[in-house]
C-alpha cells in the first residue's frame, strides 16, 4: 500500500511538472498551499486504511520532505565537493523538517492522522449493523496473542488517542471489556462537532522533528563561509564588548559585520531584512559556540519562530568551537 502512495505521489509530481517549476523557496508558504493542494489529494484517501505506524509516518514524512525540495528548487551546486554538497543535503533537509514543524496544518503525516482519526469516528456513529463498522471492531474480542509496541491494532490505536484528545481514562482494552470499549467510543463519537474539534489536538503532537541545535559537520571555519549557495546564508555570532556580532563573508564585499546590543527576536529580525535586500534566501546558518546556546537558548527559540512567521526564513543554530569564533572575531576588526 505504501509502495503505491508513494507511486501516486510522484506520477502526480511529474504530471505537475509545467506548474511547480514557477515555484520558488522565497515563496515557502504558496509551495506548501500548492503542495497541499494538488498533490496530498493523490494519496489522503489511502488514509482510512494505512495504520498509523511509525514506519508509515517515516516514509509519508520523507516523501513530502523529497517533494518540498523539489518544488522549492533547493538546488546544491554543482562546484561543492561530495563532501560539502553532502553537509547542503542534510541542511535542506533540516530546513523542511523545520518549515512543516511550523505549518503543521500542511504536514501530510498530520493530515493522515487526523483523517484516520475523524474517519473511525465516522464508522463509530453508523449503526450498530452497519458493515463497516462492524468489520472494524471484529478481530479484537481475542487478545491472547500479544504483539510488541504501544499498540497493536486500528482499534489500540484508537483508544489511545481518544485517551490523549479527550483527557478520559479508556478501560483497559481485553476480552471482557471490548464491549464497554465499543460503547465508551461510539458515545464519545456521537457528538460529530465535538468529535472533530478534539481531532485538532492531535496537532499538538511531536510528529515533524525540530532539530534547531547541531554541532558544525564542517570540516574548518573557513568552509560554511565560503560554500556558496543561493538559498543559504551563513555567519558567525558572538557576543562581543559593544553588543552582538555577527559576521559573514559576502562575495563581491569580503567580510561584513552586522552588530547590536540586545538579542532579540527583532534584532535578526532587522539583519535578516539587512541580507535579504543585498540576497535573498531560505535558510539561515548561525554558528555559535555551547556556551552560547546554554546562555541564550529560549531566545534563539523564539527567534526561530519569529523569523519563521514573519520573513519565511528557517533560522538554523550549529555550534562550533571557540577557536572558530575567535578567527572570525579577528577578520571582523579588519572590516
Amino acid at each position: 500500500m505504501l509502495d503505491a502512495l508513494v507511486a501516486q505521489c510522484n506520477t502526480g509530481v511529474e504530471e505537475l511538472r509545467s506548474l511547480w517549476k514557477c515555484l520558488h523557496w522565497t515563496q515557502p508558504l504558496k509551495v506548501l498551499q500548492f503542495m497541499h493542494k494538488y498533490l496530498a489529494s493523490r494519496f489522503l484517501w489511502f488514509a482510512p486504511i494505512l495504520d498509523p505506524t511509525v514506519h508509515t509516518q517515516d516514509v509519508v514524512r520523507v516523501l513530502q520532505v523529497v517533494v518540498l525540495t523539489k518544488f522549492l528548487h533547493l538546488c546544491i551546486p554543482a562546484e561543492l565537493a561530495h563532501t560539502e554538497a553532502m553537509v547542503v543535503h542534510r541542511l535542506r533537509k533540516r530546513a523542511c523538517y523545520c518549515l512543516l514543524h511550523a505549518h503543521k496544518v500542511y504536514s501530510w503525516v498530520y493530515a493522515l492522522i487526523i483523517r484516520k482519526f475523524t474517519y473511525m469516528g465516522h464508522l463509530l456513529r453508523r449503526p450498530s449493523c452497519h458493515l463497516a463498522r462492524r468489520l472494524m471492531l471484529a478481530g479484537y474480542r481475542d487478545f491472547s496473542s500479544g504483539k510488541p509496541g504501544p499498540w497493536r491494532s486500528h482499534l489500540h490505536w484508537l483508544v489511545q488517542t481518544v485517551s490523549e484528545v479527550f483527557d478520559v481514562e479508556m478501560p483497559l482494552l481485553r476480552p471482557d471489556s471490548a464491549n464497554q470499549v465499543a460503547e465508551t467510543l461510539a458515545e464519545l463519537a456521537s457528538h460529530r462537532d465535538e468529535w472533530h474539534a478534539r481531532s485538532l489536538r492531535l496537532y499538538d503532537r511531536d510528529l515533524m522533528p525540530l532539530h534547531l541545535f547541531s554541532a558544525s559537520p564542517w570540516a574548518s571555519w573557513r568552509k560554511p563561509l565560503t560554500s556558496h549557495v543561493p538559498w543559504w546564508f551563513c555567519g558567525y555570532m558572538w557576543l562581543h564588548d559593544d553588543g552582538f556580532r555577527v559576521v559573514w563573508l559576502d562575495r563581491q564585499e569580503g567580510f561584513q559585520v552586522f552588530t547590536f546590543g540586545v538579542l532579540t527576536a527583532a534584532s535578526i529580525d532587522l539583519f535578516v531584512a539587512y541580507t535579504s535586500m543585498q540576497r535573498p534566501y531560505f535558510t539561515l546558518t548561525l554558528l555559535i559556540t555551547a556556551d552560547f546556546v546554554d546562555a541564550y537558548r529560549h531566545q534563539l527559540v523564539d527567534i526561530h519562530n519569529a523569523c519563521m512567521q514573519s520573513r519565511s526564513v528557517v533560522v538554523l543554530y550549529e555550534e562550533v568551537p571557540d577557536s572558530w569564533i575567535r578567527k572570525a572575531c579577528g577578520r571582523s576588526h579588519e572590516c
